[in-house]
């Protein structure tokens, strides 16, 4: 334990010397703090070595019995007061200064006072809020970042209400079905009481009457834009995947782009640059006017299923961001096979390439736990929603070569601190 605190402290001293070289804050419990830490590659690290270590000394300083007791006893009413919060809004319902009493947040969401009381005590042991004085609640920085980013309450909400319903019926899902590749046998379908055949996605798109119809898609849409924001699911990491710089002026067609998160963060940054977001009717609707100014010219919507061939021809990169994950092998043949038809063959440097930006499972030892549990856990909100999973570098090339023998995998690059993988795929003139 003594030499876990001492590699904390290590690490500490290398971000806070950092952050003071940069005139940045420094990361506390304050509503006004940063809600991320800066995407600085030094920075990063010694974040990853931080966590790394305080999990370890938890653990240790917990013991296994007491570890397995809290961790069966405490997460589920973690996850159930987050899901409270949010479903109430209690978010919104505290100033982000200043202090307001329980009565106050009682009367505003419309349940009774004990009952906050009760939920939000146990959600200040996790440093969700605060009570300043007795019998009145204040923002902490985590509390304080669902009400500074609302797509936060988009990802609690998917995660909870849908993939959460989903993980409790997991066991059946095993029992009734064992290992499949199909994803309407997924738990999710049983969970949510699905017609024989329909998937998440049919749930998602769907589910609610009138102007409410569809609402959980646009959620999941907002959930995914949420993900891509901080820590290591971060768009930033797009930056370190790829040699962006190399491409030059290059049309980028972003196949289930969704809100367009990835392609906005990249056309900052290459001016020479043009985009394509090739998403669902329902999808372009929610997102195509809400560009920010001045990309608009580069950065286009575009209706497109990509269970059927890709209209773009020729263009410079295709890419692929946690779609494939979503999808057992046969459909993600099916989805390559219709790009394949679109892309130009390699030679010579130019030509069309593939990108996939997604999990590459790494083997036990290779990465930090901490990426390795987001690569895990991934894993199994792919197997409780769509039957599907995350893939190691010999499944990603026993998929590209199912689709077309041509495919060549010629990079593969984690950046620091990521859970993803961009993996560069070109199509060769002949096997």
């Amino acid at each position: 334990m003594k030499e876990l605190a001492e590699r904390i402290c290590s690490q500490v001293d290398t971000i806070t010397k950092i952050l003071d070289s940069q005139s940045v804050q420094q990361p506390s419990f304050r509503p006004d703090a940063p809600s991320a830490i800066p995407d600085d590659k030094q920075v990063q690290a010694a974040r990853i070595a931080i966590i790394e270590a305080a999990n370890d000394i938890i653990l240790l300083a917990q013991g296994p019995a007491e570890y397995i007791r809290n961790e069966a006893f405490v997460k589920k009413h973690d996850v159930s007061v987050l899901s409270i919060l949010n479903h109430y809004d209690v978010w919104n319902a505290i100033p982000l200064e200043g202090k307001v009493s329980y009565d106050d947040v009682s009367k505003k969401i419309g349940i009774p006072r004990n009952y906050i009381r009760r939920i939000l005590r146990h959600a200040m042991t996790r440093r969700i809020f605060c009570e300043p004085t007795t019998g009145y609640v204040a923002h902490t920085t985590n509390s304080a970042a669902a009400v500074k980013d609302g797509s936060l309450s988009a990802w609690i909400g998917h995660n909870i209400d849908e993939v959460g319903r989903a993980l409790s019926w997991q066991v059946e899902a095993i029992d009734k079905w064992g290992e499949t590749e199909d994803p309407s046998n997924a738990a999710l379908c049983l969970a949510m009481d699905l017609p024989e055949g329909n998937t998440i996605f049919e749930f998602l798109q769907n589910d609610g009457e009138g102007e409410k119809k569809g609402w959980r898609a646009k959620r999941f849409s907002l959930a995914m834009a949420a993900m891509s924001k901080t820590g290591s699911f971060s768009s930033k990491h797009i930056h370190d995947g790829f040699d962006w710089a190399s491409l030059g002026e290059a049309t980028l067609v972003d196949i289930g782009g969704s809100s367009g998160y990835d392609d906005i963060e990249l056309a900052r940054h290459y001016p020479s640059m043009k985009f394509i977001i090739q998403d669902r009717d329902e999808v372009i609707i929610s997102f195509k006017d809400s560009l920010p100014c001045g990309l608009d010219s580069r950065i286009t919507f575009q209706s497109h299923d990509f269970m059927i061939p890709q209209p773009v021809n020729g263009a410079d990169v295709y890419f692929l961001k946690h779609i494939l994950h979503d999808w057992p092998d046969p459909v993600s043949t099916k989805i390559l096979q219709n790009i394949v038809l679109a892309m130009t063959p390699f030679q010579n440097n130019r030509g069309s390439r593939l990108l996939i930006m997604d999990s590459v499972m790494p083997e036990m030892g290779e990465v930090p736990l901490t990426i390795m549990q987001l690569n895990t856990a991934m894993d199994l909100q792919m197997m409780a929603a769509l039957g599907a999973k995350e893939r190691t570098r010999a499944d990603w090339e026993a998929l590209l070569r199912a689709a077309d023998q041509r495919f060549r995998i010629i990079n593969v690059r984690q950046p620091v601190g990521s859970a993803d993988a961009v993996i560069e795929v070109v199509l060769d003139l002949q096997t």
